[in-house]
C-alpha cells in the first residue's frame, strides 16, 4: 500500500495537484481512503461468498456509526487489522445465522452491550489519542449513536429478527471490542 501512495502522491506533486508542504497531510488522507475501500471490498467479498451482502452491508453500517465514536481495541499492524477484519466478518455473519436458526433472543445481550458502550466509551488507543474536550464531543455522539442504533435494534426486534440481530451483533462486537480495548490500554500503561 505504501508503494501505492507514494506513486499518487508523485503524481499529484508533478501535476500540481498540490504542494510539497501538503504531502503528509495527503499521505495519511490516501492510506486511510484506501484502507477504508479495502475493508470495505472484504467485506462486500465476503457477503457475497456467504450469500448475506445485505446483512454484511447491514452489519457494516451500524458497526462503523458505532465504532467511529467509541474507541476499542486496534490491532497493532495493518496486516493484523486485515486479518482481523477478514475473520471479525466471516464471525459475525456465522453468528448471525446461527442465533437465528436457533432462535436465541439477543434482547439482554444487546441491553447489556449498549450499556457497555454508552458507560465505557470513547476508549482510546495510542494511535488516536482524545483530550479532554475530544473526549466529552466523542462520549456525547457516542452516546447519541448507540441509542439510535439500539432504537433501530427495537423497532425491529418484534418486525424482522434477522436485522434486529444484525444490529444486536454489531454492538456486542463494539462493547466487546471497548472492552479489549480498554484492558489493552491498562496493560500498556502498566508496563510503563
Amino acid at each position: 500500500m505504501k508503494d501505492m501512495v507514494e506513486l499518487i502522491l508523485e503524481k499529484l506533486i508533478l501535476y500540481s495537484c498540490i504542494e510539497n508542504s501538503e504531502m503528509e497531510i495527503y499521505r495519511y488522507g490516501l492510506r486511510k481512503l484506501i484502507n477504508s475501500v479495502l475493508n470495505f471490498l472484504i467485506i462486500i467479498i465476503i457477503g457475497i461468498v456467504y450469500n448475506e451482502l445485505f446483512v454484511a452491508i447491514l452489519y457494516a453500517f451500524s458497526y462503523i456509526l458505532l465504532r467511529r465514536y467509541s474507541g476499542g481495541y486496534h490491532s497493532k499492524s495493518l496486516i493484523r487489522c486485515y486479518i482481523f477484519s477478514t475473520l471479525k466478518i466471516i464471525f459475525v455473519l456465522n453468528i448471525i445465522y446461527y442465533i437465528n436458526v436457533f432462535k436465541i433472543n439477543t434482547f439482554f445481550i444487546t441491553l447489556i452491550s449498549s450499556i457497555v458502550i454508552l458507560f465505557l466509551s470513547p476508549v482510546e488507543c495510542k494511535n488516536k489519542r482524545l483530550d479532554q474536550d475530544e473526549k466529552k464531543v466523542y462520549k456525547n455522539k457516542s452516546m447519541r449513536v448507540t441509542l439510535f442504533i439500539y432504537l433501530i435494534y427495537l423497532l425491529v426486534y418484534f418486525t424482522n429478527n434477522y436485522i434486529s440481530t444484525t444490529f444486536s451483533v454489531s454492538i456486542f462486537m463494539v462493547a466487546f471490542l471497548i472492552i479489549l480495548g480498554k484492558i489493552d490500554s491498562n496493560l500498556i500503561t502498566k508496563r510503563y
